[in-house]
């Protein structure tokens, strides 16, 4: 606690606020703050710190002759994103549907850099959904800097754009450790209703199914070298917990995966996703034994199965001579040759 607070202070914050520890040596920019009882508001958000919004009431330490960002008091309610409009031609465009979607835009380095600031009573939902429609189509680059719970999630419904917040949210905060992301996600699907967490259930066995095609079978072969029934279904359990956008350009295009360096088979693998909404139900519940009213036999009884009950994998099937020429760029990651 400070002994003197001025009325006014340059405040220092940390790049990156999310991991505290050692955060000194991150990159840092400065904010002019005032004073606000016995912490400090932020006049706006900050151009690179995450998880801060403007109006966010913060405590200060003072430190060798500088005020230092010390933690979140009390959160405004605000989210944030950051949008860099690739196509300058389509900006009016993009201003005017942020606006009519009550987004508040703040110019940060020209027209085509923004910073979206959203509200505490809009809803974020066709926001986001419209930043992801013209970010897959590359018009613009989009970012989260600060999504607050009352963005993140509407307790009372789910559809494919709730459950990849959820699946995305527990991925952050697990840092992505896969059995602590089962944790945080049972933790948070279990806040729900059980006819929510059973329309998760339905949602998880859509995309198993929407992702059994024959290239993304071939990328598992080529880089665990063997697929199985049971090590296809939990590669593409792997793909769901990643998030929409890993998920969506592998479904496109499975040679993205050479994007990434996946070096072991028990990097591809997440099994345990499969049982998340049992979990929940159980605990929802108090049932102890699983039967036709969990989740999975609801869903199985939907015509939802993944399992020999499956639509026919999409595609052409392949013979191991072909993979080379069919996922090029994952083959030579994977193999180390040209072709």
């Amino acid at each position: 606690m400070l002994l003197y607070y001025p009325d006014e202070i340059l405040l220092a914050i940390p790049h990156n606020t999310e991991y505290y520890e050692g955060w000194i040596n991150h990159e840092t920019e400065y904010l002019t703050v005032k004073r606000h009882k016995d912490h400090y508001k932020l006049p706006e958000t900050p151009l690179s710190a995450h998880d801060l919004a403007v109006g966010d009431i913060v405590n200060v330490v003072y430190e060798n002759g500088t005020y230092f960002f010390d933690g979140v008091v009390e959160e405004s309610g605000y989210s944030a994103v950051r949008i860099n409009i690739a196509q300058k031609q389509g900006g009016k465009e993009v201003y005017d549907m942020i606006s009519s979607l009550h987004g508040e835009i703040q110019v940060l380095f020209g027209p085509e850099y923004l910073r979206i600031n959203i509200p505490p009573h809009v809803d974020y939902g066709p926001l986001k959904e419209y930043f992801l429609a013209e970010d897959r189509k590359r018009n613009i680059f989009f970012w989260e800097t600060c999504i607050r719970k009352k963005h993140l999630f509407d307790l009372k419904t789910i559809n494919k754009f709730s459950f990849w917040d959820l699946i995305e949210e527990s991925y952050k905060q697990s840092h992505g450790d896969k059995q602590q992301q089962i944790i945080v996600l049972t933790d948070l699907l279990q806040q729900f209703d059980t006819e929510i967490i059973i329309e998760f259930e339905k949602i998880f066995r859509e995309l198993i199914i929407e992702a059994d095609t024959y290239k993304v079978m071939a990328a598992l072969k080529i880089i665990d070298g063997v697929v199985s029934d049971d090590s296809y279904l939990y590669f593409r359990c792997w793909l769901i917990s990643r998030g929409r956008r890993l998920f969506n350009e592998v479904v496109e295009n499975p040679d993205y995966l050479a994007n990434y360096d996946i070096s072991i088979a028990n990097d591809v693998d997440h099994e345990a996703l499969m049982y998340v909404a049992t979990d929940a139900y159980n605990r929802k519940t108090g049932i102890e034994e699983e039967d036709d009213s969990f989740p999975r036999g609801i869903a199985y009884a939907a015509g939802l199965d993944y399992d020999y009950g499956a639509p026919p994998t999409k595609g052409t099937d392949w013979t191991e001579e072909e993979l080379p020429m069919l996922l090029p760029r994952l083959w030579q990651q994977y193999n180390g040759l040209s072709i």
